[in-house]
Formats: C-alpha cells, sequence, structure tokens
C-alpha cells in the first residue's frame, strides 16, 4: 500500500440537528408550562425532550475504517481481506455535496458495508485505491443468455453490452431515527394513558398519549411499508439483459425472451 495513502479513514462529524431542535422544544414547552402555570405544557414537554434522549442513545457512532496491507477493518471489527472483495462501487451522492464525495458500497464475501460521502478523504480517490486492491469485478450473467450472447457477438463484435440485476443497497442512515421515534412513542403512550388513568396526570397526560399512540402507529405503517418496497423486488440478482445492434434478451426469474429491434413498438422509463 502507498505510504501517502492514509492507514486510517473517519466520518467527518455530523451536527445532530434532530437532538437540539427536540431538546428546545422541550425546553420550550417547559418554559411556557412555568410561565404560565399550566402543567398540560409540561406533560407535552416529556415528548420532544424523551425524544431528543433516545435521538442522542440510537446515534450511529463515527464511522473509522482502517487499511492495511492486505485487508481493512470497521470500527475495529474483524479485517475483511482484500482477495474477498467482490464489488466496489460508488453510490448516488447527495446533490449538495462537492463531486469528490460520494458513498461507498464494498460486498465482501462475508456481507456488505458502504462508506458514508463525509469521511475525511476524497472519495474519488479512496475508491480508486480499493478498487486496485480488490478482485476484478466481473459480470454474472445467466447461462440461459450464453448462447444469444455468443451468436450477438459473432455478429457485431465489441458492440454488444451486458448488464445484470443488482439490488440496491440504501444507507440505513435513517434508522436509527426510526427506532428512536418507536421507543419514544412507545413510552409516552402507556405513560400518558396510564398517568391519566390513575389520576396523576391531567388533560395533558391523556393528549401526550394519544399523540404519542398515533405517531408509534403511523410510524410503524410508514417503516413496514418502506421495507417492504425495498425487499420486495425479487430475482433481481439473477436479472441479465443482452443488447445489442441486432435486439435484446433478458431474463429475470422464470421470465425469458429475445426481441428484435423492430418487434419493439413503444418503451418508456417507469418510476
Amino acid at each position: 500500500m502507498a505510504e501517502t495513502f492514509p492507514r486510517r479513514v473517519v466520518g467527518k462529524r455530523r451536527f445532530a440537528l434532530g437532538f437540539w431542535a427536540w431538546l428546545a422544544a422541550g425546553l420550550g414547552l417547559l418554559a411556557s408550562a412555568a410561565i404560565s402555570r399550566q402543567s398540560e405544557f409540561a406533560w407535552l414537554a416529556v415528548f420532544p425532550l424523551l425524544l431528543a434522549v433516545t435521538l442522542k442513545a440510537f446515534s450511529e457512532g463515527l464511522f473509522e475504517m482502517q487499511l492495511s496491507e492486505t485487508s481493512l477493518a470497521i470500527s475495529e471489527g474483524r479485517p475483511i481481506s482484500f482477495d474477498s472483495i467482490v464489488r466496489v462501487k460508488a453510490l448516488s451522492g447527495n446533490s449538495k455535496l462537492p463531486a469528490s464525495s460520494f458513498p461507498i458500497l464494498i460486498r465482501h464475501a462475508a456481507g456488505h458495508f458502504v462508506i458514508p460521502a463525509k469521511v475525511d478523504h476524497p472519495s474519488t480517490e479512496l475508491l480508486a485505491f480499493l478498487r486496485a486492491q480488490a478482485p476484478a469485478y466481473v459480470l454474472q450473467l445467466d447461462p440461459r443468455l450464453n448462447e444469444f450472447l455468443a451468436k450477438q457477438e459473432e455478429l457485431f463484435g465489441d458492440r454488444v453490452a451486458i448488464y445484470v440485476g443488482e439490488n440496491v443497497t440504501i444507507e440505513e442512515s435513517h434508522w436509527s431515527v426510526v427506532k428512536a421515534i418507536l421507543a419514544t412513542s412507545f413510552v409516552c403512550s402507556v405513560g400518558g394513558i396510564a398517568a391519566y388513568a390513575s389520576g396523576l396526570g391531567n388533560d395533558g397526560a391523556l393528549i401526550l398519549g394519544i399523540i404519542s399512540i398515533v405517531t408509534f402507529v403511523v410510524t410503524g405503517l410508514i417503516t413496514l411499508i418502506v421495507h417492504s418496497r425495498s425487499h420486495g423486488a425479487k430475482n433481481v440478482e439473477t436479472a441479465g439483459l443482452v443488447v445489442s445492434p441486432g435486439g435484446l434478451a433478458m431474463i429475470q426469474g422464470d421470465l425469458i425472451g429475445e426481441l428484435r429491434w423492430e418487434e419493439i413498438r413503444s418503451a418508456k422509463l417507469s418510476k
């Protein structure tokens, strides 16, 4: 490994806007309760204050990657040999970030992880280094397309393009926020309803419980929908497409077929 390349890559600290916003909202409600002498505001302050605490508790630690001559390790975890890496891929970055900053997907024999865009080294240089260390990525085309591919390459040579399916890997950077909201709303719903039912709380406790129940249900449903959509695509890894001047052939699961260009009546980009 070149000595000029850092042996330690660290993610940049991000300003915890959510924590400070909810903390300010909770303190504001407490101040309102003290000024107006309305204890309902104090009960309502429980949700934002507790959410600020859970956001801090569930927040992800700072990304850290150690590089050696033959392997890398994430946050002092087990070393991952460069030879075990099967894919190094640049993911779409945030348009507000510099062009040299973008997430990097690393697939290896035991799983995958994502290097965040905001690290203390340019993503472009890090991507080039990791690709140089890892074995060359080889497209694994379904064997059932080999016959079509061979015929097209015989006719058109290098004018034939090959594409394979790949599951989209999304940084689960919002999962900690979801866990914090679910934990906070669950505790507040139980605590608020219990306090009101036992007579220890007033209408503020009841409102806190109702708002928390609604928040818990809505957040849970949205999470389930997003999770099912992100994992709903089947046989994506086995999908393949061969495109040539003579036509195209594709496969996904049990669906397989060939088309000549003159047979295509229309085509449009789906969402």
